[in-house]
């Protein structure tokens, strides 16, 4: 293990809900669903504009994130467990022929967008699919 070198002066800051701490985080058994949900929360906490995902080949091209979790399988597992726990909302769409995965959180906000998408008045096929 490499020694960490410490945090440097003005760094920039992931804000994570107070919930976390005090329902998921005492909960979360699974290093994999842990690390990937905070991995979410820093890539949410980057977007701009509505609605605010991630699509999972962000995710699975993460060089970093992918080798911290053990692989694309172990993220994969990640992502289930934060699923079946209900922390993240998954949407998907088709683009050329390949089901493309989207990740909401589960808030007010997530919510309210994957209410809109699924009755259609946020149109998936124009959503930018960042990779």
């Amino acid at each position: 293990m490499k020694p960490f070198d410490g945090f440097p002066r003005n760094m920039r800051y992931t804000p994570l809900p107070n919930v976390f701490f005090s329902q998921l985080a005492p909960d979360v058994q699974d290093v994999a669903e842990l690390k990937v949900l905070l991995h979410i929360f820093y890539l949410l906490y980057q977007k701009k504009g509505y609605p605010k995902y991630v699509a999972e080949a962000e995710l699975t091209s993460d060089k970093v994130l992918v080798s911290g979790v053990g692989g694309v399988a172990a993220l994969r597992h990640g992502l289930q467990l934060c699923l079946d726990r209900g922390v993240l909302i998954r949407c998907h769409l088709e683009r050329e022929g390949k089901t493309v995965f989207l990740y909401l959180l589960n808030s007010e906000e997530g919510r309210e967008a994957f209410s809109k998408i699924k009755s259609g008045e946020i149109d998936m096929a124009a959503l930018p699919v960042r990779e």
